[in-house]
């Protein structure tokens, strides 16, 4: 999984036209009459493992304070911003969209979210994530809402940090000849000395795996990979405890 960078604090201080918090006792302000809202769902790998639970509550709560003639939507997020349900009165069926979550491309996210709404509508956009994303940054879609008079509010939802393992980084040289052998170096960050599996895929191949007895704080891994042939080369790395 890509590493992913935090949003929240950033996005919703100086980018977003509003940042008030939902958390289903503190209502969010809904179009009043007619309107529009979109929920934003983060499906990503680093989202808690209840998430998608924790979503669907939500967004059930959301639509029965949403009045009759306003309509619901949800687009959900990973390594693809996909939409689950199109502005509809009906209630939200739930999600099935594979969205591959292996990153946050949360710029596309909300993309997608404004192409659901048409122009002079009163509508707003619900973000429902842990507040990391990847790719392109979302300041351009976010100032296209806030001039479109769109708000986009959060709700955090996050995994428990306490022995969280974490991929710190993924690094290799930038260029190998064609048939050139490299040495590729993975950094992890686990919460305390334990022993940890891992397995270098290309694909669906896996070309090494083993486990290895890992330190509290960032600890690298280094794989030295034959030359390979073709003139890109997709890799990632998967760590189980």
């Amino acid at each position: 999984m890509a590493a992913s960078k935090p949003f929240i604090a950033t996005i919703a201080g100086r980018y977003f036209c509003s940042n008030s918090f939902w958390d289903g006792t503190n209502s969010l302000k809904l179009p009043e009459k007619t309107g529009i809202v979109v929920v934003i769902a983060g499906r990503s790998a680093s989202m808690p493992p209840n998430a998608t639970t924790s979503q669907k509550e939500i967004i059930d709560l959301l639509h029965k304070k949403m009045s009759k003639r306003s309509l619901l939507g949800v687009v959900s997020f990973g390594q693809r911003a996909v939409v689950e349900c199109a502005p509809q009165s009906g209630g939200f069926p739930g999600f099935s969209a594979d969205v591959n979550p292996d990153q946050s491309a949360l710029a596309d996210a909300v993309e997608t979210a404004l192409s659901l709404i048409p122009p002079n509508t009163s509508a707003r956009i619900l973000i429902l994530s842990d507040g990391k994303w990847t790719g392109r940054d979302s300041l351009p879609t976010a100032w296209r809402a806030a001039a479109q008079g769109i708000p986009i509010d959060y709700r955090l939802i996050t995994r428990q940090q306490v022995s969280d393992l974490a991929i710190h980084s993924f690094s290799a040289r930038d260029q190998v000849q064609p048939g050139e052998s490299f040495l590729l170096t993975a950094r992890v960050y686990p919460p305390k000395s334990q022993p940890i599996q891992y397995k270098l895929m290309p694909g669906n191949t896996i070309i090494s795996m083993g486990t290895k007895d890992v330190r509290t704080g960032l600890t690298p891994l280094m794989f030295y990979v034959s030359g390979q042939s073709s003139p890109t080369w997709c890799v990632r790395i998967r760590i189980n405890y």
